[in-house]
């Protein structure tokens, strides 16, 4: 029997320990696989690596390999001490086990028993031994192949060296190694078979009588053969022509004569030289074969290879016989490690997704087309979705069924660029409808949690202090322990760090946070993610700090990239947007009436506090009041200075002013109040009520007090409540559409230069339909948008401002602008009312590489391309029809390559359009002036533009990108 190997192409470079473990694993048919090392000198126990064949088990393994433990009674230590392979049959993690197990251990025991485990201990150096461990879920055992295995496994990892792994060579056949061993010598091979064979026949025959001259004849003929098995073609020819020389010259008769003896001599070396031929022309011919063979061979497996899609080709047992280098990919193994095994044999998830497919194929003979399969494991960021489709091999006498081909397309990105962009146009219809903070915080955490399949908390920064408003994924411990909770955005923390410095903050793994964050590195296993996202929402133009932040974590490493960070910021741009909008409605309803209250203080009063034995306030004594005062009972000033103000008004304790006053008194913390209402009935019977502004600071010991009748103002302001809120809410209303419309910067883009201009119809209505938006889509490619909402005002502003954020989510999913628009149309169409405004765009995206541009048009101008001369060009396309109209349209995408110091400039119709003017004529005037003045920046180039339009009755906006020359 073979001694059993590990095979070296599981090796991983990154970490060749593990792969090791891996190749061990493979080479025992799936076992867990550990490597410990025992510190003789303190008895502890380090988990190196554990490697699990099962995906969802090896998040656990990840776990455990981070947990020491102590040796005694532990398998690891009876191994180490007896210095033998020691074998347990028995379930690991019994009673006897289990008070030496950490709970991550014993957890993961549950979760994943195993029946047979195997110990191997190696001496590392004098204070370190190293064990390896292998465990077998089956019931199985482990056998001696098993056993040497280990062993060998085990030497490896503590670096001896062990024999040299067998290789298995299939045996080729007779002709196979005829081309590899005519190309490696050549002519020189040739000539040495075909000679030296010959060489050896004559010096061992010798001279010979002609009663033995048919047996050379014989050998030599032999030898021809086997020249040519061994050196194909050249050797077969040089071997016919020397032992057709060797006949007429030294075996025939008479010798060393050139002369024939006989008619009989000739005769056998004919037959000798069509004998040679024919052993020459049957090599030939076998060659020719095997070359033809292997052509077609290469060329079917560059045919293989070279396909788009991944494809491969199955037996009857359902093993692997071919794959290409497509399905390589989608496996994440070598063409090598799918030859004949079974898809359950690669990983016992590909068995299940797949193989009974398989079967059904073979076994009804039926193909199976376009079946999708998806693999979704959110615990480790694991989310695959395929096209696949199975089709029956028959053969061509019988047409039995003798194997499965199959073909699959990875349609992970087309299947998670749809889903999320579905589920972030429910998220904004239901953002657009919440009605408070919670519901916005509640509806982004469950679509975070929805779509990235981690946890997830919405923060929100105020007075310096970060306070969490939702949670969602976590178990009701950590709900109890985090909501509502309250800390400083100066704390050492991943949200407060996105907070402070208004960035996202992005955690990778557990050492990149214990790096980052020491002093949380020991709360992290049971207060914080292993991998985690925290995006900080945009506070006040020009603020630093963030309004708040969301957060997203998973409780596994994973590489958190721009996909996940672009469709985070796209959430926390909404989030914004809608908490805004709800605190432009809460301060519309919080109208202030403080009209020059500090100008025009009414009445003055200064009192003394009078105090007890224990120090404590009892009463107020008025020292001074102003000649304006006057009470609510109408006394006058001098009435009331010297008395207590507790005997004044009696009801002033159980009002609760008065421990108001006090607290101003004894904490130096002013009062202010507007509009208090006050009731009391003096001695006279007199009753006072009304309301009363309150403005109280700390006087000496006492207090000085402002204080100013309003109750006739409370009246007004109830008439006059409804028209200054609809003014008030209008106003912020505005102000926030202006700030929210337009980019409030436009972004640096390698070689161009950007400008634009904006200008209502309106001076007092600052925002409108048009706007214009340019955006980064990634490392190269910017998007730019011109637009035009039907009409102007706040109705066209609204909608405005719903169809750019919709815009902007679309664009960042797709490529073509032609499928932006389509896409747009769509969801802005469902967005519309029936007889709501429709939008006129045109949508370009230019790649700063190769100043490759790309536009199309919704019913919009065209841009126009100026060249450094000044000659200009109206950039072609069919316009389309506008958006919000008619769903379910396609728009035209074109593409042209701009040249360096072109100057592409977009445009809205209240740039061009004039009362009783053709739009031909206008277009006309608009590139002659962009003609004139081809000279000027961009900036100040818009801006010329803009001015020349004198009688605007339309809302205008102009984008210019300018490549550098």
């Amino acid at each position: 029997m073979n001694a059993p190997t590990v095979d070296s192409s599981w090796m991983n470079p990154a970490n060749p320990g593990v792969g090791l473990l891996r190749a061990i694993s493979a080479s025992l048919g799936g076992d867990v696989v550990i490597w410990t090392r025992i510190n003789i000198v303190t008895g502890m126990v380090t988990i190196v690596d554990v490697v699990d064949p099962l995906p969802v088990a090896q998040v656990m393994a990840d776990r455990i390999s981070r947990v020491p433990q102590l040796a005694p009674r532990s398998l690891t230590s009876e191994a180490a001490q007896s210095s033998t392979v020691v074998v347990h049959h028995s379930t690991l993690g019994d009673a006897s086990q289990s008070s030496v197990l950490p709970d991550a251990w014993l957890e993961y025991l549950d979760s994943y028993p195993v029946q047979s485990v195997l110990a191997v201990p190696r001496t590392i150096d004098a204070e370190t031994i190293g064990v390896l461990i292998t465990a077998r879920r089956t019931g199985e055992i482990h056998t001696d192949d098993d056993h040497q295995l280990a062993v060998t496994g085990a030497e490896r990892l503590v670096g001896r060296r062990s024999p040299t792994p067998a290789v298995h060579v299939a045996e080729p056949s007779t002709f196979s190694i005829l081309l590899p061993l005519e190309r490696s010598r050549g002519w020189v091979a040739a000539a040495l078979l075909g000679v030296g064979l010959q060489a050896i026949v004559a010096l061992s025959l010798g001279w010979i009588d002609g009663s033995a001259k048919y047996r050379p004849g014989a050998l030599l003929l032999l030898c021809c053969v086997l020249a040519a098995v061994l050196g194909g073609v050249r050797a077969a020819c040089t071997s016919a022509f020397v032992s057709t020389m060797l006949l007429w010259v030294v075996f025939t008769e008479p010798r060393y004569s050139l002369r024939v003896h006989d008619r009989q001599e000739i005769v056998g070396l004919v037959i000798f030289a069509f004998s040679a031929v024919g052993v020459v022309l049957l090599v030939h011919q076998l060659e020719l074969a095997r070359f033809n063979e292997r052509s077609e061979r290469r060329i079917a497996d560059a045919l293989l290879n070279q396909a788009p899609v991944a494809m491969a080709t199955f037996d009857r047992d359902l093993r692997f016989q071919r794959v290409n280098r497509m399905m390589e990919l989608v496996n994440g193994r070598t063409a090598a490690e799918h030859i004949g095994r079974r898809p359950d044999d690669l990983s016992p998830i590909a068995g299940q997704l797949y193989e009974h497919l398989l079967a059904k194929t073979r076994d009804s003979g039926t193909a199976i087309t376009d079946h999708d399969i998806s693999l979704e494991l959110p615990e480790v960021g694991v989310e695959h979705h395929w096209r696949v489709s199975y089709q029956p091999l028959r053969d061509v006498d019988d047409d039995r069924v003798i194997g499965v081909s199959t073909v699959v397309t990875d349609m992970t990105q087309e299947v998670t660029t749809r889903q999320r962009a579905e589920r972030l146009l429910a998220l904004s219809e239901r953002l657009a409808t919440a009605i408070d903070e919670s519901q916005i915080a509640e509806s982004v955490c469950w679509f975070i949690v929805d779509v990235l399949k981690g946890r997830s908390s919405v923060s929100r920064a105020q007075n310096g202090l970060l306070t969490i408003i939702a949670l969602a994924g976590f178990n009701d411990r950590e709900v109890d322990r985090w909501a509502d909770s309250v800390s400083s955005i100066n704390d050492a923390s991943p949200i407060a760090q996105a907070v402070s410095t208004g960035r996202p903050v992005i955690i990778h793994n557990a050492a990149e946070f214990d790096v980052r964050y020491p002093a949380l590195a020991q709360r992290r296993t049971d207060d914080w993610d292993i991998a985690s996202l925290s995006m900080p929402l945009v506070g006040e133009p020009g603020n630093q700090q963030a309004a708040g932040a969301l957060y997203v974590g998973w409780p596994t490493e994973r590489v958190i990239g721009a996909e996940i960070t672009t469709l985070l910021a796209t959430v926390a741009s909404l989030t914004t947007l809608a908490i805004g909008r709800i605190e432009a409605a809460r301060t519309a309803h919080q109208i202030e009436f403080r009209s020059a209250l500090d100008a025009m203080i009414d009445n003055v009063t200064i009192a003394r506090s009078i105090r007890g034995e224990d120090g404590s306030i009892e009463d107020f004594m008025i020292e001074f009041v102003n000649s304006n005062s006057i009470d609510g009972a109408h006394r006058d000033p001098d009435s009331l200075v010297g008395q207590h103000v507790c005997d004044l008004y009696p009801h002033w304790r159980q009002s609760g002013l008065f421990d108001r006053f006090c607290s101003v008194v004894e904490n130096g913390v002013p009062y202010q109040a507007d509009r208090v209402h006050y009731q009391d009935t003096i001695e006279d019977g007199t009753t006072i009520e009304g309301f009363w502004s309150l403005q109280v600071v700390k006087f000496g010991d006492g207090y000085l007090a402002a204080s100013r009748d309003v109750t006739a103002f409370v009246e007004a302001e109830r008439l006059a409540h409804l028209a200054a809120q609809q003014s008030e809410l209008e106003r912020t209303a505005i102000e926030l559409l202006q700030e929210a419309a337009l980019p409030k910067e436009l972004p640096a883009i390698p070689g161009a230069a950007l400008a634009a201009v904006y200008q209502p119809a309106d001076p007092r209505q600052p925002v409108g339909g048009d706007w214009y938006d340019v955006f980064m889509l990634d490392e190269q490619r910017v998007a730019l948008v011109i637009a035009d909402v039907a009409g102007h005002g706040r109705s066209a502003a609204a909608f405005m401002l719903q169809v750019r954020n919709v815009f902007r989510a679309i664009a960042i999913e797709h490529a073509e602008p032609g499928e932006v628009l389509h896409r747009a149309n769509d969801v802005t169409t469902r967005l519309n009312d029936v007889d709501g405004p429709f939008v006129t765009c045109c949508y370009a995206v230019l790649d700063t590489v190769s100043h490759s541009l790309q536009w199309a048009m919704a019913g919009h101008f065209a841009p126009i391309v100026m060249s450094n001369t000044g000659v200009t060009t109206v950039l072609p396309g069919r316009p389309g029809i506008p958006l919000a109209i008619r769903s379910q349209q396609r728009y035209q995408s074109m593409s042209t390559t701009l040249m360096p110091g072109d100057r592409v400039v977009l445009f809205t119709d209240g740039l061009v359009e004039r009362r009783r003017e053709h739009l031909d004529i206008s277009l006309a005037r608009l590139q002659r002036l962009l003609s004139e003045r081809r000279d000027l920046l961009p900036q100040q180039l818009v801006d010329s533009l803009a001015f020349t339009v004198v009688d605007r009755f339309d809302d205008l906006a102009v984008l210019c990108l300018a490549i550098a020359e």
